[in-house]
């Protein structure tokens, strides 16, 4: 395990916060316990057909490195989205690395999302004003962890339009509400 000091999780400190995150700082003795909470709470039933179920296995034990991206309507769906990946039948997306934006590693729940290996994403809106090289640096950087956890037949679990959308805005799903990063993922990992 890493044991350097955690650095200050801002876009002007970006090197240093994926140096930090990005081997990944998630540790099982924590994580498990509190997707089973979760899931105690939220009971999400999953409605995957068997094939699916097949495939996502069949991909993962073949070394294949699996993107789960969903919409995002409320402040409660990382926590739904936990709670169903719980689910026994595709428990192994759970191990996934998550992406969440960085204001949350700056309070009191930073370590829950440090050690469920959460990395943090620096979005261009929380940093008008800075230049556009930094951000653009920091965005590769990101991405390229994201491919290298696909490469090595990771999980990376995100959502598709980078923040909460309206619920009118999700009964169709609309190409410009998808964010470049996931089509980036995909296609920096080889088929």
């Amino acid at each position: 395990m890493n044991k350097r000091r955690r650095p200050e999780v801002s876009v002007a400190n970006w090197e240093a916060v994926y140096d930090f995150y990005g081997p990944g700082r998630r540790r099982d003795w924590f994580t498990y316990p509190l997707l089973a909470l979760v899931d105690a709470i939220y009971r999400p039933r999953l409605r995957i057909p068997d094939e699916t179920i097949e495939r996502l296995h069949r991909l993962h034990s073949e070394g294949v490195g699996i993107v789960v991206a969903v919409n995002h309507p409320s402040a409660h769906d990382p926590t739904v989205l936990a709670a169903a990946l719980f689910d026994r039948r595709v428990r192994f997306l759970a191990s996934g690395t998550g992406l969440t934006k960085d204001p949350l590693f700056r309070g009191p729940l930073r370590p829950v999302f440090e050690y469920t290996g959460t990395v943090p994403v620096f979005r261009a809106k929380n940093y008008e004003g800075t230049a556009s090289d930094i951000h653009e640096a920091a965005a590769t950087r990101l991405i390229g962890l994201c491919v290298d956890r696909l490469t090595g037949g990771g999980v990376v679990l995100t959502f598709v339009e980078g923040t909460n959308s309206s619920a009118d805005d999700l009964r169709t799903l609309r190409l410009e509400s998808v964010k470049k990063g996931v089509g980036m993922m995909v296609a920096g990992a080889p088929p």
